[in-house]
């Protein structure tokens, strides 16, 4: 028994002395496996550094080789710059050289271009246009013919043709005819332009005149034979050939008028004789078209276009409502333009042309300079609702040779009434019309 307790008691004490070391052992076990873990930790942490180290060091060196091509380009760039900077020291350098050439030409330019001005300004205008121009136009050359029968030519009675109908006058422009002819229902007029045919040897072979009927152009006449002469100082007579097909228009007269027609030369106005190449007579002739037309500033032109087919026999005004009515004449095709052309003979031509070039109205009358300096123009013309002759005098405000602008002012009376008609009130109207046309 005592034996067994003996044994017992070294077991225990072997076994109790097994579990402590065992404990022990445990205790450095776990340790060691956290020590580990924090190692792998470590590991894991110390890897993704170096990765991302890697991957920084990457990227630096691809930023590293754009800054170097960037460097690179930087330094052509300069090395380009430095080339175009002396190219263009060196163009400036011929640029300021050239310039002063350039200064020293237009200096001399401004000098003779003074010298031509001022010659021009000294200059005659009736020596430029040639306004005395003769000769036999067939031994002329095409722009010496043209100064030959430049003019207005007035036709005698002896002259005029058959009875139906007969010549009054032709004018000639630079560029259009007017010819005026005696209807047995009062003056007509048929204008256009002119062409002047040039024969194998550089001369003149004969004249057409040239009409526009409803957008067809065609010859109505041709004039031979012309031979301008100077009877007497300033005195001019004209002898031609004409075979005139007369265009529908004129259908009251007969088909042609043809035969020998001896004229006299209009005097041209005292400032074609008297006025300097420059000056206003000199830009005022020729043909203008209107452009715009306004009264006191309100722009009526397009009205004024569209009321030409107003039939004014049927237009009525009610006071009370203010409106109008009235009806188109049937058939009317309405112009879309208007031209007046002055020429050196007084004559003014005023025309309201459609679209097709064709003329739905012409006018013909006179015009005059009323002072020395040319800047009031008057213009006559008959009213069309009481026959009367009027003279108005038009303001030059602007006249060079490629703008116009007249203005007209007309003062009226609004007069008030009772009932038994007597004046019981007036109030003086001013209208202020300005006029712009276009040279053509």
């Amino acid at each position: 028994m005592k034996k067994f307790l003996f044994a017992f008691s070294i077991l225990f004490l072997v076994a109790c002395s097994d579990s402590e070391t065992t404990d022990d052992l445990q205790t450095q076990i776990t340790e060691l496996e956290q020590t580990i873990d924090s190692l792998q930790t470590t590991i894991n942490s110390l890897t993704s550094r170096l990765t991302t180290a890697e991957q920084d060091n990457t990227a630096l060196g691809t930023r590293l080789t754009e800054a170097e091509r960037l460097l690179t380009e930087a330094r052509n760039t300069i090395n380009s710059l430095n080339s175009g900077l002396t190219s263009t020291q060196s163009s400036l350098t011929g640029a300021i050289n050239a310039n002063a050439d350039a200064q020293n030409t237009i200096a001399d330019l401004q000098r003779r271009l003074q010298l031509a001005l001022a010659a021009v300004q000294n200059t005659n205008y009736a020596e430029a246009v040639n306004l005395g121009a003769t000769g036999t136009v067939a031994e002329q050359t095409p722009s010496q013919a043209k100064q030959t029968i430049y003019g207005r030519w007035d036709i005698p009675s002896a002259s005029k043709g058959a009875a139906t109908c007969s010549f009054d006058f032709f004018e000639f422009n630079d560029e259009n005819y007017l010819l005026s002819i005696n209807t047995p229902e009062g003056t007509a007029q048929v204008f256009g332009e002119y062409i002047i045919n040039e024969a194998a040897d550089g001369t003149v072979e004969n004249v057409q005149l040239l009409y526009n009927d409803n957008g067809n152009v065609d010859a109505i006449a041709t004039l031979t034979d012309i031979v301008v002469t100077e009877v007497s100082s300033d005195t001019f007579n004209v002898t031609f050939v004409i075979n005139l097909e007369l265009p529908a228009a004129l259908e009251v007269c007969q088909p042609a008028l043809e035969g020998n027609v001896t004229a006299g030369k209009d005097d041209p106005v005292d400032e074609a004789e008297t006025a300097q190449a420059l000056s206003n007579h000199a830009k005022l002739i020729g043909e203008w078209e209107v452009i715009r037309l306004t009264d006191d500033g309100v722009d009526f032109y397009e009205e004024n276009l569209a009321d030409f087919c107003i039939d004014d026999d049927s237009w009525t005004y009610d006071e009370e409502t203010g409106q109008e009515s009235y009806t188109l004449i049937d058939g009317c095709v309405p112009p879309v333009k208007f031209v007046i052309n002055f020429s050196d003979y007084g004559t003014y031509m005023l025309a309201a042309l459609r679209a097709d070039g064709s003329a739905a109205e012409v006018q013909v009358n006179e015009w005059y300079w009323e002072d020395d300096d040319q800047t009031i123009l008057v213009i006559i013309f008959e009213d069309e609702e009481d026959g009367e002759i009027y003279a108005d005098a038009h303001d030059v405000i602007e006249l060079t040779f490629d703008d116009f602008h007249l203005q007209y002012t007309d003062i009226d009376y609004e007069m008030e009434y009772d009932e038994n008609g007597n004046i019981i009130d007036e109030t003086l109207v001013r209208t202020v019309t300005d006029i712009f046309l276009s040279k053509r």
